[in-house]
């Protein structure tokens, strides 16, 4: 991402607020305009709205790579779905018992 961030939000706020208007809803239009009213206002009252929402797609990319490993995506299978992963010989996926290892930002 780039200085260029406000000018992003801006376009695509505008965008989706157009595209709720072409379905009928005037409601979800000026709600996703009135976000950008407020990411403005807390972006001038220098409170950093946009270096937040950087952060926290930094913490998301990590949070989504962290789950894609195999063994902790084993375990998140075990633990939403109860179902256990099989490895081609039938056998439990390896790791699956494993503590997986949480990512340093946790």
């Amino acid at each position: 991402m780039t200085d260029d961030l406000p000018e992003r939000a801006f376009r695509s706020h505008t965008l989706l607020a157009l595209d709720y208007l072409a379905q009928g809803d005037a409601e979800a239009a000026r709600q996703t305009l009135m976000n950008l009213t407020l990411m403005d206002r807390l972006e001038q009252a220098d409170a950093g709205v946009y270096r937040q929402y950087l952060e926290t797609v930094s913490h998301w990319q990590a949070l989504q790579d962290w789950l894609a490993t195999p063994a902790v995506a084993a375990q998140a299978r075990q633990a939403l779905w109860g179902r256990r992963e099989r490895s081609a010989g039938g056998d439990p996926a390896p790791g699956l018992g494993a503590r997986a290892r949480l990512p340093p930002w946790v």
